[in-house]
């Protein structure tokens, strides 16, 4: 674990990508492949597409699509939730052109069962601790979780978020799972753990290092920690073009 001041560029370095450039070129592999051979006749047209993003990735996809609108003529839309929700609703039939999950069982899964191509990686999450306790400074990783002023620690809901999952590897490796037990609060993803933080509702909290630009804007006085890997299993993030999106020039 280490502390760390959020700096401007951590946003394209969250996922693994060593730049704007070679993260832009990632999405263009995903998203716009068919721009240089769409027919004349369709260059005026607004080709639109609709995404289910994990919570963690929405800014980061939010930024990408913004630079892809600039430069082409698709429009793109988002829906964020933790993976397991938007699962459920690819599986009820939402009308989504795309699925970009925080893990790989969820994208492999509803491949098999949608009977589409198969998942593609396209980032790898990476746990930070947001610690807003007076001397947060101070301490190893386990002596802040179990710091007797720290009331309340926010994590995402295992059964729901990768992340949450990976947040409880992280308590399990450091034995203090069950000094805890009382203080943790369930995020349905890693969006509302941020929520929780951010409003003071908890003095801890366990999100994605994609968050913490957001947050050291809030809170720029607290301390951001971000997790040895060895602690918790990688956190592999695949994407899924669904059925929707097959014939969708702005996506396949």
């Amino acid at each position: 674990m280490h502390l760390f001041a959020p700096a401007e560029n951590e946003l394209l370095s969250v996922c693994g990508f060593a730049s704007l450039k070679s993260l832009s070129t990632r999405l263009f592999l995903v998203a716009s492949l068919f721009v240089a051979v769409l027919p004349e006749a369709d260059a005026s047209a607004k080709t639109r597409a609709t995404i289910a993003v994990a919570a963690n990735f929405l800014e980061p996809a939010q930024s990408l699509a913004t630079r892809l609108e600039s430069e082409t003529d698709y429009r793109y839309t988002f829906v964020s939730g933790s993976t397991g929700q938007l699962a459920v609703q690819v599986l009820r039939g939402a009308p989504y052109d795309l699925f970009l999950a925080a893990d790989e069982t969820r994208p492999r899964t509803l491949a098999l069962r949608l009977k589409t191509k198969p998942p593609f990686a396209y980032a790898r999450g990476v746990l930070v601790l947001w610690n807003r306790l007076p001397n947060c400074r101070e301490g190893s990783l386990a002596d802040i979780l179990t710091d007797s002023n720290l009331r309340r620690l926010a994590i995402a809901d295992p059964a729901l978020s990768p992340y949450g999952k990976a947040s409880d590897e992280v308590l399990e490796r450091l034995k203090v799972t069950d000094q805890l037990e009382t203080r943790r609060v369930n995020g349905f993803s890693v969006a509302q753990v941020f929520s929780h933080a951010a409003t003071g509702n908890a003095q801890a909290a366990l999100i994605a290092k994609s968050q913490v630009a957001k947050a050291a804007a809030i809170r720029g006085s607290d301390c951001f920690y971000e997790l040895d890997t060895d602690l918790y299993e990688p956190i592999l993030q695949f994407g899924l073009i669904l059925p929707n999106g097959l014939e969708n020039p702005a996506i396949s």
